[in-house]
């Protein structure tokens, strides 16, 4: 976008960087705040700020986020920048665009001087007044999110996963609890963390590690990225930082990196074997049971040892009268 130029600023001798970061919910909206103050008051604009000495784009973006909204942001992907001169101000800016997936949680209004509201909204249909470069951003015809057919495989792996970490999620916290309620809490939860279904088997702290790796096994090669190294969680609290990271992961990905998918050959290890299949098979037939194998397992064991679980804990869908009255079959 070409301004002409205005009086400059004295603060302002120089174009300088700023960071935007477009936060988008599962639903594709995006994040915008109502700004008030001298720069831009009235208008509509995405969390950000300048860019600050020696500061990365992506430390900016985390930053900015977190002081105007208290999000804790994950993953974060480049995306456009933005040349725009506010005339009447007498300032000249380059915006860096960030991309981000929502982290879960209410966005906090912690600068109120700054900003009047936070609030979502679908691409589409943003609010009016823009600020200047989200307004040229949008003019320029850049679209977040891909707007074809989502692609067979990402609707089979991606939403999938981040619904059933969510239920090992919670069956970890449960976990949790418990221990916290024992007379004894550190050897409870030493007895959980060592906990088998049958003495060859694996114990429950790996069972939720391994099924919360399977995530990450599945996405990344079906994008063409490398599966990261995994992790080795210490404790509870550390079993749930995990599943934290590989879901914040899993959400950053969007349809159109699965560009491609179904063309691929997809090589991994299943035990001894060495794997190489076509994309859906590989999903299908081989990421997904195993992780739904090793969720299982870590429902049956806490369930062996007595947790009172039922089956709504393991797929969030299910719900049953309370005991003594009559259900039905699932």
């Amino acid at each position: 976008m070409s301004t002409p130029a205005g009086p400059r600023d004295s603060a302002h001798q120089h174009p300088r960087v700023g960071v935007g970061v477009l936060v988008q919910d599962d639903a594709g909206r995006v994040l915008l705040g109502l700004r008030r103050g001298a720069h831009g008051a009235g208008t509509w604009s995405a969390p950000g700020g300048h860019l600050e000495w020696g500061e990365s784009f992506e430390d900016c973006a985390r930053r900015e986020v977190a002081e105007e909204t208290g999000l804790v942001i994950g993953e974060l992907r480049a995306g456009p920048v933005t040349n725009d001169v506010f005339a009447a101000e007498g300032r000249h800016y380059a915006t860096v665009v960030m991309l981000a997936r929502h982290p879960g949680g209410e966005p906090q209004r912690l600068e109120p001087d700054k900003c009047e509201a936070w609030a979502w909204f679908d691409w589409e249909a943003l609010p009016q007044p823009l600020f200047a470069p989200l307004a040229s951003l949008k003019a320029s015809g850049w679209m977040p999110l891909g707007r074809g057919p989502v692609p067979a495989l990402f609707d089979a792996s991606v939403p999938v996963f981040l619904h059933y970490l969510d239920r090992l999620d919670g069956l970890v916290a449960k976990v949790e609890r418990a221990c916290r309620a024992a007379p004894d809490a550190a050897a409870a939860e030493a007895g959980w963390l060592a906990a088998r279904l049958a003495p060859d088997m694996l114990p429950w702290a790996v069972q939720v590690e391994i099924a919360a790796n399977f995530a990450l096994r599945g996405c990344c090669p079906l994008a063409g990225l490398p599966v990261p190294p995994g992790e080795s969680p210490q404790g509870l609290t550390g079993l749930r930082g995990r599943i934290a990271r590989v879901r914040s992961r899993v959400a950053s990905f969007r349809p159109q990196d699965y560009a491609g998918a179904d063309a691929r050959r997809i090589r991994s290890r299943a035990g001894d074997a060495e794997l190489d299949l076509p994309a859906g098979e590989f999903l299908q037939r081989h990421l997904l049971p195993n992780f739904f194998f090793h969720l299982a397992m870590v429902y049956a064991i806490a369930r062996q040892r007595g947790l009172p679980l039922g089956k709504a804990d393991f797929d969030g869908y299910h719900a049953y009268p309370p005991p003594g009255m009559t259900w039905s079959a699932p």
